[in-house]
């Protein structure tokens, strides 16, 4: 049976690349009816912080990734937090130990630092077994390091030719630190052992980890699994993704309101393809036509505007009413939204969800609705609202509504009124739309204004052209 697991470690938030590699190996794990498992990797325990983790746990929930074993669910190889294996590590430490495979290091710290730029000289593998034993019986501290055999390792691979490493250029690695915690190579290949994985797929900025790990498997007599290094993920500039920077995880995104199915759907084009010029793909159908063969050898870039296009595309394919649900999930921190009427809500979705690509550009447009204030843009505000006849415009169109009675308030009857108004000044209709629209939004284009009238209620309404009249006096003013 397949058995992947995705590794992540809780010392930041989830990463566009590891969210990537969970996806890969979830789809790969379902593709063949296998098991995905979580395993978190928690030995930094200076950076590891339990927020972390429930950030990693919330966005893989987030995108529909289920685990089969892992945290939360538990399984028969646990337990999944590496701190919890210690025994397991410290138990295979010994049998390295025992066969001569591994030795300690007594080498004190300075020693190291000043061996840093050429790599350990394997100073302590030439110890005696009763030098070794005298310095453990003087306390003095020690690491222990794996002795790298002679020879080649090679790392055969799932997406690239056959990569060979001459190992007289890895250095005696340390496999278990001074304090007892593994390092990253050692636990890693202890538990996949033990966990009986068969695939590991992961980004290829670990292939130089793999002959390491490989090394590990052989001399503890283990069955290697299959490796799948997956390229790289770079910004348009064609940098890696720097972690500096909020973009690169996935967070950024759930707060910039991308929907969950068009995120999964623009991730697992980064790197593989389905055959074909697909683009939209429903996640059955990703599960269906996922292999290594359409994974590609070259890094892939990370377009945000592409992003944006698909998102917009599954915004659009959304029923209205499974749009206001989204959209509530992600206005849950809105105190105002429950106060509004159902009609009102369907009316600014209705008006709105062709016009938008995310969540964040929905809600936007929601709080100018409802906010106090009108911030122009600066074209709108140059182009339309300068004119000279727009402040009387605009005070006749004010004086117009104000004289509407309360029952007749709504977009036709407003329309009809601004239409009749303009005529009256001998001007094209649009010469006084557009600067309600202005004047009531801030900017030159929106769905159909009365509609919007209707939306704004005759208070906001007023409120907003006397507030530009006012504006637009004092400018005259000035000049």
């Amino acid at each position: 049976m397949v058995r992947v697991r995705f590794a992540p470690s809780p010392t930041g938030k989830l990463h566009i690349g590891s969210a990537r590699t969970a996806l890969f190996n979830w789809l790969f794990a379902r593709r063949n009816k296998g098991v995905f498992l979580l395993r978190i990797e928690d030995t930094d325990q200076e950076r590891s912080d339990p927020r972390f983790l429930e950030s990693i746990l919330s966005d893989l929930r987030w995108m529909g990734l289920d685990w089969d074993e892992g945290p939360v669910v538990g399984g028969s190889y646990g337990p999944y937090f590496q701190m919890s294996r210690l025994p397991h590590y410290h138990r295979f430490r010994d049998q390295l130990e025992s066969r001569g495979c591994a030795y300690p290091c007594f080498c004190p710290p300075e020693r190291l630092l000043a061996l840093r730029e050429q790599g350990y000289d394997g100073h302590c593998r030439q110890l005696t077994p009763k030098e070794r034993e005298r310095n453990r019986a003087d306390g003095l501290p020690y690491a222990i390091r794996f002795q790298v055999p002679e020879g080649e390792t090679i790392v055969v691979d799932e997406i690239r030719s056959d990569v060979r490493f001459d190992n007289k250029v890895v250095e005696d690695f340390v496999i278990l630190k001074s304090d007892g915690i593994p390092t990253y190579n050692f636990a890693a290949v202890v538990d996949d052992h033990l966990m009986k994985i068969t695939h590991v797929i992961r980004g290829d900025e670990h292939l130089s980890n793999t002959p390491r790990q490989i090394m590990l498997f052989q001399a503890l007599g283990f069955p290697s699994p299959r490796f799948c290094h997956i390229p790289i993920i770079l910004d348009k500039e064609r940098h890696k993704l720097s972690k500096r920077t909020g973009s690169a995880f996935l967070e950024h995104y759930r707060r910039e309101g991308v929907l969950p199915p068009a995120f999964v759907n623009f991730l697992v084009l980064l790197g593989w393809s389905p055959g074909g010029d697909r683009e939209i793909l429903e996640i059955s159908e990703m599960v269906e036509l996922f292999s290594f063969s359409g994974i590609g050898r070259h890094p892939a870039v990370f377009d945000e505007k592409k992003l944006e296009w698909f998102n917009g595309h599954y915004v659009r394919s959304l029923t209205q009413e499974e749009l206001l649900n989204r959209f509530r999930g992600y206005m849950e921190d809105f105190e105002g939204l429950g106060s509004l009427s159902a009609p009102w809500l369907a009316v600014f979705i209705s008006l709105y969800r062709e016009r938008v690509r995310t969540l964040a550009e929905l809600r936007a447009e929601f709080l100018l609705l409802l906010g106090d204030e009108v911030v122009f843009d600066e074209s709108a505000y140059g182009d339309i609202l300068c004119k000279d006849y727009v402040p009387s415009a605009l005070e006749g169109i004010k004086g117009r509504l104000e004289s509407l009675p309360e029952g007749e308030w709504g977009g036709s009857v407003i329309e009809e009124t601004v239409r009749s108004y303009a005529a009256d000044l001998g001007r094209k209709a649009g010469e006084l739309i557009h600067p309600l629209r202005v004047a009531l939004l801030g900017k030159k284009a929106s769905p159909g204004i009365f509609e919007i009238v209707s939306l704004l209620g005759r208070e906001k309404v007023l409120k907003r052209i006397r507030a530009t009249v006012s504006l637009l006096a004092t400018e005259t003013q000035r000049i």
